[in-house]
């Protein structure tokens, strides 16, 4: 299709229903390339943006509101930017392994750093800086034995209350660890069930706001569901979904538990069955499917985020696309399209505006209606 019939098709684009509009854009963007950063139907737009110096993967914002960290999982730098003037604010560099997952404690004070690549006896997979700073404040070397806790990790989730970190990855073991804080001690370590199976990984984790049990999203489409004080497995559900379990959002009261795997776009593409709606919501009492969303994204949600008092759900990393869904009627609202690398998303702690990263860009966005 010619570029000059690619314009003419964003004239009409709002007589087309909005999922229709998010399939015919997304092939857009994928196949041809076509256009700017664009929300499909107008639901947000760019208030700031800025550029680091290498590609980005990961993000996580201050509690504060204030400030970005961001990082990728081939490179060992961090960099911290105020949100407001787009302006680098701290590096942190020194410390061995690239970035696999970041996380700021709920509290604000501590940044977490979990580690990719860094490979070897004696290794830490995780680090925590103080995050005014960015001067470390503890490396964490995975407990024995080996090879069931791996000396890398993926995933990272804090308890509301900062005092506890669970920590897992998706390479080399499926066994993970809760350490406490202010100690460094390490509360319980977990694996997958009784057959410890090495290969069924975990992608992704996420913790309870009651604080007393955590989510793992597996590589099987296995969720878990796990207690925060001992590691006792409480509820599990096989295969969730044909394909891994990449990202986890809980509701701020606690209730349902959203998840997140491949957007149906790379399965179609690649002719496989899509056995499973790609976003699912489980009540957690009985960890009962309530609800689905047809994703069309392509390639890996790593990013899922319930915004708007669990009115709204953010999903990103499939692709270079980002979704929004109403939660209610399952409605998808808008469609942030036209991004030069897998975009992914992470919502402010008032929830007002999100800021994605793709490639070296970062933006942050609002929501105008």
């Amino acid at each position: 299709m010619a570029n000059d019939e690619m314009k003419k098709n964003v004239r009409v684009q709002r007589l087309v229903p909005t999922y229709a509009m998010a399939v015919i854009a997304g092939l857009c963007v994928a196949i041809f390339g076509c256009g700017g950063v664009t929300a499909t139907a107008g639901t947000v737009r760019v208030v700031k943006s800025f550029e680091a110096d290498y590609p980005l993967t990961e993000l996580a914002w201050h509690p504060n509101g204030k400030e970005l960290a961001v990082g990728q999982s081939l490179h060992r730098k961090v960099t911290v930017w105020d949100v407001t003037t787009g302006k680098l604010l701290r590096t942190i560099d020194k410390e061995p392994g690239a970035v696999g997952a970041l996380a700021y404690s709920p509290d604000g004070r501590t940044l977490a750093v979990g580690r990719a690549f860094n490979i070897g006896a004696g290794k830490a997979h995780l680090h925590l800086y103080d995050a005014a700073t960015g001067k470390l404040l503890r490396a964490f070397i995975p407990p024995p034995p080996e090879p069931r806790h791996s000396n890398q990790a993926h995933a990272v989730a804090f308890s509301p209350d900062s005092r506890r970190l669970v920590v897992d990855s998706y390479v080399t073991s499926n066994a993970g660890v809760v350490y406490e804080l202010e100690t460094g001690q390490v509360v319980c370590t977990y694996v997958e069930d009784e057959r410890n199976n090495p290969f069924n990984l975990t992608y992704s984790l996420a913790f309870n706001p009651d604080g007393s049990t955590f989510a793992v999203g597996r590589i099987d489409g296995t969720l878990e569901l796990w207690s925060a004080w001992d590691c006792k497995q409480i509820k599990e559900v096989k295969k969730v979904d044909n394909v891994g379990i990449n990202s986890l959002s809980f509701t701020s009261d606690g209730k349902y538990l959203a998840s997140a795997s491949y957007g149906a776009g790379q399965l179609v593409h690649q002719g496989k069955p899509r056995g499973s709606d790609p976003i699912q919501v489980r009540d957690v009492s009985t960890f009962e499917k309530v609800k689905g969303f047809y994703s069309v994204l392509y390639g890996a949600m790593r990013s899922l985020h319930y915004v708007h008092g669990n009115e709204v759900l953010l999903a990103g990393g499939g692709g270079k696309s980002i979704e929004i869904w109403d939660v209610e009627s399952g409605r998808l609202i808008d469609t942030i399209q036209g991004f030069s690398d897998v975009a992914h998303v992470a919502p402010s702690p008032d929830g007002k505006h999100f800021a994605t990263v793709s490639g070296d860009e970062i933006k942050i966005w609002e929501f105008v209606r």
